[in-house]
């Protein structure tokens, strides 16, 4: 039985220092140690800056630490850690979810069951805000091996990729898409976010199996012609093509959204989405139809654009097996 508890242990603690917790690490571009403790980032400085020249709301949800977590077998006792913010700091437990959100400064320490067995720890960072850790603790004398994977993923993509409405930040298509491949992944999700190649950087010292670029709901607001979206989408994908010339690369279309009619500047969404094929096709990429990835029901969403949990999980599946089928 998993106890969570929030006070301290008679049994002796052991701090994991910088190196170990950068080791246990996944979906992380960047990290770094402050006074204060570890720090983490989802996107280079090169694409943080490209989204601050298109606004300050994106600039800032660039910072975000979408995807990024620490997995590792351990056969301590209990795991311990102290975030540096408030947020959904949600915790696995051998793919249970056992915490959710979590207050800045406090301990919080999760038992695990005293079987002699070692038990896979997943602690996500919040997707939403930008999360830190001041310390990370296991049982003195434990071990604490970061989990081996079976391929690498790259997502990118905006909203819909990063799990709004998702209820519990886990519950995005790209995480469970993950979980289901055991993939380790960098997810770069921005709400809001579009075929900008600006924004776009290659991750260096990540050799990503498969890339997923998911944009096309949010063009509209930025160019009115299907003509300028065609042009900043072929831009884009010419650089993620250059940069990961070894990788998979799939382009997913606009999903379903319940104003899926709504006439744009250039049309529907459904029109853009053809443009995208259209561009990605001539690259020589494979695309992924939006459309088909979730039940065109209002019951499968949380909004007029966004899935709810439901939709996220139907999604990650039937991604799943897209990308099964092509590998």
């Amino acid at each position: 039985m998993l106890e969570l508890i929030r006070k301290k242990r008679r049994s002796k603690n052991m701090k994991l220092n910088f190196e170990t917790i950068k080791s246990l690490t996944v979906g992380a571009v960047r990290i770094w140690e402050e006074s204060d403790g570890v720090h983490f980032a989802e996107m280079t400085e090169k694409q943080v800056k490209g989204f601050y020249e298109v606004s300050q709301t994106l600039g800032q949800r660039a910072e975000t630490t979408t995807g990024i977590r620490l997995d590792f077998e351990t056969n301590s006792s209990f795991v311990a850690f102290t975030p540096l913010t408030d947020g959904k700091y949600e915790v696995k437990v051998d793919g249970l979810l056992t915490l959710d959100v979590v207050k800045k400064d406090e301990k919080y320490t999760i038992n695990l069951p005293k079987d002699n067995h070692e038990h896979r720890v997943t602690l996500h960072l919040p997707s939403h805000v930008i999360g830190g850790l001041a310390n990370v603790e296991i049982e003195d004398g434990a071990i604490a091996k970061r989990h081996a994977f079976d391929k690498k993923i790259l997502f990118i993509g905006d909203s819909i990729t990063q799990g709004w409405n998702s209820v519990y930040d886990t519950m995005s298509y790209a995480y469970q898409t993950s979980e289901k491949l055991n993939a380790e992944s960098i997810i770069q999700g921005t709400g809001g976010a579009m075929y900008n190649v600006n924004t776009f950087d290659k991750v260096e010292g990540f050799n990503p199996d498969i890339v997923i670029v998911a944009y096309g709901t949010n063009d509209s607001n930025h160019v009115n012609t299907l003509e300028e979206l065609a042009k900043n989408c072929r831009d884009y994908l010419v650089e993620v093509k250059k940069a990961y010339s070894t990788s998979k690369i799939f382009v997913i279309t606009p999903i379903y959204r319940i104003t899926n009619d709504e006439i744009k500047p250039y049309g529907d969404v459904k029109l853009a989405g053809k443009q995208i094929q259209a561009v990605a096709e001539s690259l020589g990429l494979e695309v992924v139809d939006g459309q088909k990835m979730i039940p065109h029901f209002e019951t499968f969403m949380a909004d007029n654009v966004h899935p709810n949990a439901l939709g996220f999980s139907v999604y990650a599946n039937n991604l799943t097996n897209v990308l099964k089928s092509k590998m």
